[in-house]
């Protein structure tokens, strides 16, 4: 796993730390609708927030289209 810096504060203390972050959303299909995979949005995503920045989570693909 990579890890990206974008900021330097090694005095502060994070405002917010998540490591291993998942998100999965389950694919239903069917008529009982069960589930039968899950997409995974997030897999594995860790990050430190400072005071002063920023973070957005942008989609790179169209897979909502698919379903």
């Amino acid at each position: 796993m990579q890890y990206v810096r974008l900021s330097v504060n090694e005095e502060k203390q994070p405002l917010l730390q998540v490591r291993n972050l998942k998100k999965y959303f389950p694919i239903i299909k069917g008529f009982f609708n069960r589930v039968t995979g899950h997409i995974r949005a997030v897999d594995g995503v860790s990050f430190e927030l400072y005071e002063g920045e920023c973070l957005g989570l942008v989609e790179l693909t169209e897979v909502h289209r698919l379903f």
